[in-house]
Order: structure tokens, then C-alpha cells, then sequence
């Protein structure tokens, strides 16, 4: 049986994730249950759908919420 991941390991891993495909700036994630929301900041529409994608491509995550703002 494989252990349920804690909070913290998930944003870890949904951070670390992110910031090897986007350029997000001020990344932190929260989560509840098997959701996360992404807050920070992106330079491009195209960049945050980017760490959307691959926040949801981590283990454990069912839904990604994106509260990034664009940053021009």
C-alpha cells in the first residue's frame, strides 16, 4: 500500500514541477485534499497554462486551480 503524501510533499513536488517547465515568480502552492491552487505570477497566458499542466501531471493531484496573474 502506498502511503498517502502529506501536504507539503505534494506543493513540494507540484512546485518543483512547475518552475522545470515555466518561469512563474512568488510560486507557492496550496492544496486541499486532492486539489491545488497555484498563486504567483507569470510572465505569459501560455506560461501559466504550462504550470497548470504540470502540476496536474504530479502524483496525487486530481484538480489545479491557477490563481496566477500575468505579469507583463
Amino acid at each position: 500500500m502506498i502511503p498517502n503524501p502529506t501536504v507539503d510533499e505534494i506543493c513540494r513536488k507540484v512546485e518543483a514541477s512547475v518552475l522545470r517547465v515555466a518561469s512563474i515568480t512568488d510560486l507557492r502552492c496550496t492544496q486541499e485534499d486532492r486539489k491545488v491552487t497555484l498563486h504567483g505570477k507569470a510572465p505569459s497566458r501560455e506560461e501559466s497554462v504550462l504550470a497548470v499542466v504540470a502540476a496536474r501531471l504530479v502524483p496525487g493531484v486530481e484538480t489545479v486551480a491557477s490563481d496566477l496573474k500575468i505579469s507583463r
